[in-house]
């Protein structure tokens, strides 16, 4: 499971913020479209403004090299087994491992809007809003598992007005502040069939110690034997 994941939940963290005003949301990729020249008119519908729009480079960092790559189950990551064939002789079953190596991920959001104002006002809520809540959560596909990452808000938000787009006939106002999130992962889910050992211990089997003429040595049963007993605290002097 690659980087898509955070690009979708990031987009459903925003959205959430948003939902019950006009503003519209763009994801990655519906953002990568604003700045090509499509002619499929089915897809490519009026832009409205204001609009937030999410976007980021396809790279990422790789934290440490990947030396960081760790199994995930051992912190407590668990779900539930799948079992195969069952009520048959050839019935096994199956548990999930979970590995990931750590990755920073950059975005960038964009404040669109018609004038300076209210551009002002939408990106100041939007900062508000990242700084009262970093944290939003990554659901793993097929481990049904949820990550919850966060996200760091670099220190500067730029006026990138000046900058020419094709998608706006005319001037608008747009504000940019980059955001990084510095626990992400990428995620690897297998299937490992479980395997089932039975031991059956008797006097067959028991590992005895052999002598140096090949006689076993005896070990004596404590058991039976008398054990010293502590004295009584209260009488010693």
């Amino acid at each position: 499971m690659a980087t898509y994941l955070y690009d979708e939940a990031l987009l459903h963290k925003i959205k959430g913020w948003t939902h019950t005003t006009k503003i519209n949301v763009l994801g990655v990729n519906e953002t990568t479209r604003l700045f090509e020249q499509l002619g499929d008119e089915n897809n490519d519908k009026p832009i409205e403004l204001p609009l937030i729009a999410i976007s980021r480079s396809r790279g990422y960092n790789i934290i440490n090299g990947g030396t960081g790559k760790r199994m995930m189950s051992y912190e407590g990551v668990s779900y539930d087994r799948n079992i195969y064939n069952e009520g048959t002789e050839n019935a096994y079953t199956t548990t999930g491992s979970i590995s990931a190596i750590p990755i920073s991920i950059s975005y960038q959001l964009d404040v669109y809007t018609r004038f300076a104002k209210e551009a002002d006002i939408l990106m100041r809520n939007l900062i508000f809003n990242i700084v009262n809540y970093p944290s939003f959560e990554v659901e793993i596909p097929t481990a049904h598992i949820k990550h919850v990452a966060r996200f760091i808000l670099n220190d500067t938000v730029e006026d990138n007005s000046d900058v020419p787009e094709r998608f706006v006939v005319g001037n608008f106002t747009r504000l940019s502040v980059l955001l990084t999130v510095d626990d992400a992962y990428l995620w690897d889910v297998r299937e490992l069939r479980d395997t089932a050992i039975d031991i059956i211990l008797d006097d067959s089997n028991e590992p005895w110690v052999w002598n140096e003429d090949g006689t076993k040595v005896v070990i004596p049963n404590i058991s039976s034997l008398t054990r010293f007993t502590l004295p009584d605290p209260t009488t010693l002097k």
